[in-house]
């Protein structure tokens, strides 16, 4: 079923996705302690919606292009939504410098292989009607 997303969902719903994701990531970044802590703050620190806003409309910018005073109008189809939640993903690898790259990877391989990621896409899927249906949120989405 195709369905357009508001900004806001869609904050909750990548948010979430990426809090329930952590389980599938961890077992991956455990090389390092530091890479690890920041693997720790990404997942469990930012995507429970502690003042994530403000990237998340950054990434909406960047994938989307979608300036601020647009947002509350803006509709995202799920594709969009999932590069957006890429572009998120992508403006905290910056900031933590390249800590992230096995979610990034992970992401990217999503995306162009859908078929080799069954697992994670039901996931995806899932976290997207635990935010419609359900109305579950991740913290306060400011616009």
């Amino acid at each position: 079923m195709k369905q357009e997303i508001t900004v806001e969902e869609g904050y909750h719903i990548s948010l979430g996705f990426f809090y329930e994701l952590w389980p599938l990531v961890e077992p991956h970044v455990q090389h390092s302690e530091e890479i690890k802590n920041v693997n720790v703050l990404y997942f469990c620190i930012v995507c429970s919606g502690d003042e994530a806003s403000t990237e998340w409309k950054q990434a909406v910018f960047r994938a989307k292009k979608i300036p601020n005073e647009k947002l509350r109008q803006a509709k995202l189809s799920e594709d969009d939504l999932f590069s957006c939640a890429i572009e998120f993903c992508k403006l905290h690898n910056e900031r933590w410098e390249g800590n992230l790259d096995y979610t990034l990877q992970l992401l990217e391989s999503m995306k162009a292989n859908p078929e080799k990621h069954p697992k994670v896409w039901q996931l995806w899927k899932r976290t997207i009607e635990e935010v419609l249906v359900k109305h579950m949120t991740c913290g306060h989405f400011n616009y």
